[in-house]
């Protein structure tokens, strides 16, 4: 896994040979090994040609006569891919998260301006003409709160002023905008029955 020989690594400390980067210094690590017997963690280590690997350590520590430390049984297990792996996936949350944010402010920023318009700015399915959506000028405008438009399948249709309601259907039915926008100048009732203008 290092790239060294038995007989390079023979006799040399693991640590400067390694050139191991501890996650906390080495003085309290080692004082956990002594008073509990065993230690572990998360190290870099440096491989003989210089590439960093992560490795999942673990310590024992062994005793001698009067219970005497004699010696660490030290074992490495190589996790650099799977750190890799769940670092690219918190980076790639981070980017899916970002573009939401992003996406929810172009939302926002979309709303004030159609909302800013002195006019009724409203999107609807070609095929049922039912609302999708509808600018809040609406309510200012018709006196009628944007949801009912949304909520009720033929609210336009039924409060088109009477003298407005067949032509206004009719084009709407005969020629659907299948992308793009339409004008048109339809008188619809207020809820006081007035028209609209």
């Amino acid at each position: 896994m290092y790239g060294w020989t038995n007989e390079e690594a023979l006799g040399k400390v693991a640590h400067q040979l390694l050139h191991t980067r501890f996650p906390e210094p080495l003085e309290e690590i080692t004082e956990q090994l002594v008073r509990t017997g065993r230690w572990e963690g998360e190290l870099v280590h440096t491989t003989r040609d210089g590439t960093q690997v992560i490795v999942a350590s673990r310590w024992a520590l062994q005793r001698g006569e009067a219970r005497r430390p004699v010696a660490v049984l030290e074992t490495n297990n190589d996790i650099t891919e799977r750190r890799r792996a769940e670092e690219e996936r918190r980076q790639l949350q981070a980017r899916e998260q970002s573009a939401t944010a992003e996406a929810a402010a172009a939302q926002h920023r979309f709303l004030d301006l159609v909302n800013s318009i002195e006019g009724i700015v409203w999107e609807a399915d070609p095929q049922t003409f039912r609302f999708l959506f509808v600018s809040a000028q609406a309510q200012r405008v018709l006196g009628y709160p944007a949801e009912r438009w949304l909520s009720e399948p033929t609210f336009w249709k039924d409060h088109i002023h009477p003298d407005d309601r067949e032509w206004a259907v009719n084009f709407a039915w005969r020629r659907p905008p299948k992308r793009g926008t339409t004008n048109s100048n339809t008188a619809c009732s207020r809820p006081t029955g007035e028209p609209s203008g």
